[in-house]
């Protein structure tokens, strides 16, 4: 870990100890024990990822009024060609984690918390910028992806459509953008098991919140599919996450994002 800058001490106060847990391939990040509390510290080796911080911490600056189920933002800083982001412990394992000791009734059981979660969240109003053509937008990323070969070809065995050619699925995804009306609520972006906390049975929290924003639900929803599907197997988890989210729209309509989530 890079040493704190003296703008991100003032808020933690003298390092006790520092624990860097199981993370995924785009950041480093860091459980701070200080003087002043618990914090997290997260890296970004590129601009990129410098800009994703930047982002998080907007999204976050606009969700104060939720804490402690989302985190508070506390400062920035760039130090060794990296940027670091500091911002408020949010407790909690993750819900994959927490999936990970629980029999089938218990997995029913934190499903449903996490739906229930996720429809509460697209419930929120906060002051950020509305797309005026999410999916407009959404698709100009997709033809991107596949133009510069950011999407394997084929389509890899982890997610759905695998197998398939990626152009194929641009060219259906665009053949069928005039039938799909929007759905436009604020959303998480990546409401992956990974990204949702659990404690004491219940969802604690939401964290990495980079692609927070206004965006189309079901975009939200089939991330939260294609998450429970990879890791927990089976269709019946599925189900019990739309039926507690309340998701009575037309399976098709899902098969729509499924395949840009995909190229996205």
């Amino acid at each position: 870990m890079l040493p704190l800058p003296d703008e991100l001490l003032a808020h933690t106060g003298p390092i006790r100890s520092v624990e860097q847990p199981a993370q995924g391939l785009s950041f480093e990040v860091h459980f701070l024990e200080a003087e002043r509390g618990r914090f997290v510290l997260k890296i970004g080796a590129t601009p990129d990822k410098i800009t994703e911080l930047a982002d998080e911490a907007r999204v976050l600056r606009r969700l104060r009024d939720k804490v402690p189920f989302v985190a508070q933002p506390l400062g920035q800083a760039v130090a060794g060609g990296r940027g670091l982001f500091l911002f408020t412990h949010v407790e909690g394992e993750t819900l994959l984690d927490a999936l990970g000791r629980e029999d089938t009734a218990g997995r029913h059981r934190l499903i449903a918390r996490a739906a229930e979660t996720l429809r509460a969240v697209h419930g929120w109003t906060p002051d950020l910028p509305r797309p005026a053509d999410w999916l407009g937008d959404a698709l100009d990323r997709a033809a991107r992806n596949v133009a510069t070969g950011a999407v394997p070809d084929p389509i890899p065995a982890r997610y759905d459509f695998a197998g398939a050619d990626p152009r194929a699925l641009l060219d259906e995804l665009l053949a069928g953008r005039a039938a799909v009306a929007p759905d436009i609520v604020f959303g998480h972006g990546d409401p992956c098991l990974p990204n949702l906390l659990a404690r004491d049975g219940a969802v604690s929290g939401l964290v990495d919140w980079s692609r927070g924003g206004y965006a189309d639900r079901r975009y939200d929803l089939v991330t939260a599919l294609w998450s429970i599907g990879h890791n927990l197997g089976g269709a019946c988890y599925g189900q019990t996450f739309l039926r507690a989210y309340g998701y009575d729209g037309p399976r098709e309509g899902l098969r729509y994002f499924q395949k840009l989530y995909v190229l996205l």
